[in-house]
């Protein structure tokens, strides 16, 4: 039961609604909690030692189960993906005796977002198998631009929305112009005072703009990882809204 309901909501066949709640509550399982979803992969032959683990830790923690194209998945109650599914990488791979690979998405708190958080956690799973990081687990944010490259179901516009979509959307919100100043600042060399000279503002300016994208994106700017992917997710933005970033040009 606990796999043919993921099944559903995977295949986004299960609409909320009464029959979902009903169905829901006869496992135990609460739709709207908090979810962190897990795919997790082990050698072949391994499979049904890890799809009977899996669907016990399911059954134990009021989550739910299934397998899905060799891999077996998993939704737990949790806020906090990257931590669990190092946790279920370590209790796995020590039950089964051998390493269990875990791509982690979330968390979601809605019915409707277990497919697109299936599809992450899948991406992240299969480029840390092509890594060869066996027995690791790994979030979207955690691999950034190369779980988009290496990962067979990720999306330019999930990549880019996960590192610039708190900025665009305040900028949408209150007719600010954070991602403006954000693309200037890495073109003058990540220099406030040539940002400023560029954007016709006073420098002070760009500083509160840098603070407020900082803490938007919880973002450490001597990360050169993390300014690494947000450059390139600046790059991808300019070529998904090719009209709105001239527009934005056009007004500085």
């Amino acid at each position: 039961m606990r796999g043919d309901l993921l099944d559903d909501l995977l295949s986004g066949t299960a609409r909320a609604g009464t029959a979902l709640d009903e169905r829901a509550q006869r496992l135990g399982y609460q739709p709207h909690r908090p979810h962190t979803v897990l795919v997790t992969h082990a050698p072949a032959r391994q499979l049904p030692l890890l799809s009977a683990a899996t669907a016990e830790m399911a059954a134990s923690r009021k989550g739910l189960s299934t397998v899905r194209d060799g891999f077996a998945v998993l939704t737990l109650p949790s806020s906090e993906a990257a931590l669990t599914g190092r946790q279920i990488a370590g209790s796995l791979s020590l039950r089964l005796g051998t390493p269990v690979t875990v791509g982690a998405a979330g968390p979601v708190t809605e019915p409707g977002g277990l497919p697109s958080a299936y599809g992450e956690a899948l991406a992240c799973a299969q480029a840390l198998l092509r890594l060869e990081r066996a027995g690791d687990s790994a979030t979207v944010q955690e691999l950034g631009y190369t779980g988009l490259l290496l990962g067979g179901t990720a999306t330019v516009s999930g990549f880019v929305d996960r590192m610039l979509g708190p900025v665009v959307r305040h900028d949408e919100q209150r007719a600010t112009e954070l991602l403006t100043t954000l693309e200037t600042y890495f073109a003058t060399g990540r220099s406030p005072a040539r940002s400023a000279d560029h954007l016709h503002v006073h420098p002070n300016t760009v500083t509160q703009r840098l603070d407020r994208i900082k803490r938007l994106l919880d973002l450490d700017w001597s990360d050169p990882d993390k300014t690494l992917d947000l450059q390139l997710a600046l790059r991808l933005n300019r070529v998904l809204r090719p009209h709105s970033a001239d527009r934005e040009h056009g007004q500085q």
